[in-house]
């Protein structure tokens, strides 16, 4: 059976251990601006804490997609 959790995170502060639910599908709901380092952190946490299906709503979100893009691809040997 599946369940939902809400995370709630912020510009700042530690993330949270969220491997033990990999794989697991994220729905991020982006309230406000958050800074491009801030970003690219949170999208590779995602990525490499086992996130493998994302839905984006709010704030940028064609930016969330490239980060969340570029962290993926991060993961990937392409010379392989």
């Amino acid at each position: 059976m599946q369940s939902m959790k809400y995370i709630w995170l912020s510009d700042k502060g530690e993330l949270p251990d969220v491997a033990r639910f990999s794989p697991f599908k994220v729905l991020l709901s982006i309230d406000k601006d958050i800074n491009h380092i801030r970003q690219r952190e949170i999208s590779k946490w995602l990525v490499n804490n086992g996130a493998m299906h994302f839905t984006i709503r709010g704030e940028d979100c064609k930016e969330w997609k490239d980060s969340i893009r570029r962290a993926n691809l991060d993961l990937v040997s392409l010379d392989d």
